[in-house]
């Protein structure tokens, strides 16, 4: 499960929170809060997030199957997406 997680890169401390990764959440709910260092801190927790994002998954859960993890991960992923396009005509139509 070496893959890139794009669930777990797009949705940051949200996915963490519901893989059980609190403290990484909230360090990067916090650092991603601060006007100073929020960008870097977002870049970061987007590789961070996304590279071990899958490995991560897999440890947080008892899963039934390495399928159902990757099915389970691939809706994050959507939702990932849908989330972020959201979020981006959001912010083109407010300007």
């Amino acid at each position: 499960m070496g893959k890139w997680n794009w669930g777990a890169a797009l949705l940051l401390w949200i996915w963490g929170i519901f893989h059980r990764k609190y403290g990484y959440s909230l360090l990067f709910f916090i650092l991603t809060s601060i006007p100073i260092i929020n960008i870097i801190a977002v870049i970061i927790g987007f590789i961070l997030f996304g590279k071990k994002g899958n490995e991560w998954a897999w440890t947080s859960k008892t899963w039934d199957s390495i399928d159902h993890c990757r099915g389970t991960q691939e809706k994050w992923t959507l939702w990932g997406f849908l989330i972020t396009i959201v979020g981006i005509l959001i912010l083109l139509y407010v300007r």
